[in-house]
């Protein structure tokens, strides 16, 4: 497949992603207009015409998918899934039997669940769709919680302008994972406590009056599985089509409560990206400015009092997660900021196998292309500053260009050993 082709399937999923389903649905034919054996541009206008509820047309996309290539899990599944959508259980049940050596366990239990349901003649509940005007069901959300726990999710963390945006769209470049946007799951426990403890503390003051303790408060593990609830609640939100393997959600601050991400979601990864903590400064104090100049400025007068926070904010953070990933290798993947900046691919494709979703050099060249600085900033090239964006200027080593001595001397008193461990000079 050639790049413009691989770009116009991007654009075709952003557009899906958007609700744009005809505008994407254009795209993918024209891409096959040019190439009618692309499987991805099959399978992604087979998804778009299930979203517009033209499943028989759907499912010749996928049928056409399997032809060429009966291992293909994305396209039986959703194959399935379309027979599904028309009634037809019994194609549903052959195609299972056809296509399950390529599905997952877990796929393959859900397909079985739900043929189990209509063979008792019950409309299946559709994972992550509620039905305009319908009563609640808890059965049905519980059925969705469950499901995102279940999930591989993963977390992508880093101190504040430290790279994690580009990640995120990075990563949502790859069909198999979705990462559209950020959480803060912190705040979410936060508030969590401050209601449960207020309920607490006005049942513990009627017991008191009364002189009862019938009345029972929430324990801790309650109130671990309410945000736990909660959290699984919010991914199921999230619109994704059926190929979506991964889950994932930008938290840069989540590294403050690791812990408790970490013990509660048991499942879950974290990618920790590193930059330069002098480039980080630099980057947030231009972003603090351009958020709310006053409120930045009222809080770090000038420069150099921003070093002094900033500098403290990196070394803990950097040194807080890699503390974890030393007692759990298997679930921390760490990059550099730099590292990611110059030779992309290869970290790309490793980020992509501790993902465990497909890792290809096409599909790295795909999710370099979805973070690119130029698709981003809207056309700038890096180092083309625009201080009134986001993506102010993408470039490494902008530090030496904001920093006087005192600033650099400030910033080593507290962050050379790690500069030096982390192999910044």
């Amino acid at each position: 497949m050639d790049s413009n082709q691989l770009q116009d399937i991007y654009q075709g999923e952003q557009l899906f992603q958007e609700g744009k389903i005809e505008e994407a649905l254009v795209i993918f034919e024209n891409v096959l207009e040019k190439n009618p054996d692309n499987l991805s541009a099959l399978n992604n206008k087979g998804v778009a015409l299930n979203e517009l509820k033209r499943y028989h047309e759907a499912i010749d996309m996928f049928q056409a998918v399997l032809k060429k290539d009966s291992d293909n899990a994305n396209a039986a599944f959703n194959l399935i899934s379309n027979y599904f959508a028309t009634d037809n259980w019994r194609e549903a049940e052959n195609a299972l039997m056809g296509y399950g050596h390529c599905l997952a366990q877990d796929d393959i239990n859900l397909i079985k669940n739900d043929l189990a349901k209509f063979q008792s003649i019950t409309k299946p509940h559709v994972p992550g769709e509620t039905p305009q005007n319908s009563p609640f069901v808890y059965e049905n959300a519980q059925e969705d919680v469950n499901r995102i726990i279940h999930s591989d999710l993963f977390f992508i963390m880093g101190t504040p302008k430290s790279g994690t945006t580009w990640l995120q769209y990075l990563l949502n470049g790859h069909p198999e994972i979705l990462c559209s946007g950020e959480g803060n799951f912190n705040q979410l426990i936060k508030g969590l406590n401050k209601v449960v403890n207020d309920y607490n503390t006005y049942i513990e003051e009627i017991n008191k009056a009364i002189g009862t303790s019938n009345y029972t408060v929430f324990s801790k593990e309650n109130l671990q599985y309410l945000f736990v609830t909660i959290v699984g609640l919010l991914f199921s939100n999230i619109k994704m089509s059926p190929s979506i393997k991964c889950i994932g959600s930008k938290n840069p601050i989540l590294i403050k409560e690791l812990e408790i991400h970490a013990s509660l979601l048991p499942r879950s990864k974290f990618i920790h990206i590193i930059r330069d903590g002098r480039d980080v400064i630099a980057s947030a104090w231009f972003n603090n400015r351009r958020r709310n100049k006053a409120d930045s400025k009222k809080r770090w007068p000038d420069f150099k009092s921003f070093v002094q926070f900033g500098v403290e904010q990196w070394v803990s953070d950097v040194r807080k997660a890699r503390s974890f990933g030393r007692l759990f290798p298997d679930r921390y993947f760490e990059l550099r900021y730099e590292d990611l900046h110059k030779n992309p691919d290869p970290i790309i494709e490793k980020m992509l196998n501790f993902l465990k979703v497909n890792s290809t050099p096409e599909l790295a060249e795909r999710c370099r292309w979805a973070g690119s600085f130029e698709k981003l900033s809207k056309g700038r090239k890096r180092g083309e500053e625009d201080e009134n964006t986001f993506f102010r200027k993408g470039i490494i080593g902008d530090w030496e260009q904001h920093f006087d001595k005192e600033s650099v001397d400030i910033f080593m008193l507290n962050g050379q050993s790690l500069l030096k461990e982390l192999g910044y000079s």
